[in-house]
């Protein structure tokens, strides 16, 4: 069985029905598991960003975390390439960006948060990306997307944590 059977059937009723929304998924973990969808129990960026890849819709990432920040994610591997448009939304910050989203185990090669074709109009806000072996942040084949408070090669705006790239 397909183990985004649920989350496809949802977005196919709304679709169907003419109520079709943009979906919000809220992060609420550090660490870089996919055991299946979303849900308020459990959310890794991963997840997160697999999920907002299916389906077409318009989708927002939202980060809740719970302790004091900065938070750091690691992924293990590259992250899902996003194809449609997402928004993805750091917490605020006095000095430095609250999630730091850290390269340095996924491996040669890998670019941080990757926007594929039709990912137009989408957003990343609020995020440090540090230590890829490619670039921080990759754009292929979209436009407007836009890049805003971001940190790319440095955590707190003055230690170095180099991406071969910072936006690419």
């Amino acid at each position: 069985m397909y183990r985004h059977a649920a989350l496809i059937a949802a977005i196919l009723l709304l679709s169907t029905s003419g109520m079709a929304r943009a979906v919000t998924l809220t992060v609420n973990t550090t660490d870089d598991s996919d055991d299946g969808i979303c849900n308020t129990a459990h959310c890794s960026l991963r997840e997160a960003m697999d999920d907002a890849a299916i389906g077409g819709l318009p989708a927002t990432i939202v980060f809740n975390i719970p302790g004091s920040g900065p938070h750091r994610i690691r992924p293990t591997a590259a992250l899902p390439i996003l194809f449609n448009e997402v928004h993805i939304q750091g917490p605020g910050y006095a000095s430095a960006p609250g999630i730091i989203i850290d390269g340095s185990l996924a491996g040669p090669g890998v670019s941080g948060i990757e926007f594929g074709s039709n990912s137009h109009n989408s957003t990343v806000e609020n995020l440090a990306l540090v230590n890829w072996s490619s670039a921080g942040l990759y754009i292929s084949g979209s436009d407007d997307v836009s890049v805003a408070g971001c940190f790319l090669g440095t955590e707190d705006g003055i230690t170095a944590a180099g991406n071969s790239r910072g936006i690419f």
